[in-house]
């Protein structure tokens, strides 16, 4: 696996973020979700996932995370009402959308801060705002 998630302070403010198996899940499909359109093939039956989705069943979120299979499916009922994601069921598997994907993961969001910026401890004496670094040409 390749690339990288960003992951917004603010989930510290869900209500289920000190639940383990919550924060766990909710983890495991962001790192799951597709950061471009593809097709899957499953029990013969052809998936089209556009970017933040995931296909995928309740054995198999319980099997690659190690959430019983029940708790699985509450944990993802929850974040259905949460309307953190939507779930289209079929036959033998289910399509997540993780609403906020394009807000949150998308390249063009902006950043608020700056690397010279950042906020610090204003008690530490010794700290000094760094620089931008200049591009040498050699």
């Amino acid at each position: 696996m390749k690339g990288y998630i960003k992951i917004h302070r603010k989930i510290t403010q869900n209500r289920w973020y000190k639940k383990s198996q919550y924060i766990h899940l909710w983890l495991h499909l962001l790192i799951r979700a597709s950061h471009s359109g593809s097709t899957w093939k499953f029990k013969k039956r052809q998936y089209t996932i556009r970017p933040g989705q995931i296909l995928c069943s309740m054995r198999g979120l319980s099997d690659e995370t190690g959430i019983p299979e029940m708790q699985c499916y509450r944990i993802i009922k929850k974040l259905v009402n949460d309307k953190q994601i939507s779930k289209k069921t079929y036959n033998k598997c289910s399509v997540i959308q993780i609403l906020s994907w394009k807000k949150y993961q998308s390249n063009r969001a902006a950043c608020k801060t700056s690397s010279a910026k950042m906020s610090y401890y204003k008690n530490d004496k010794k700290y000094k705002p760094l620089k931008p670094i200049k591009k040498i040409i050699s």
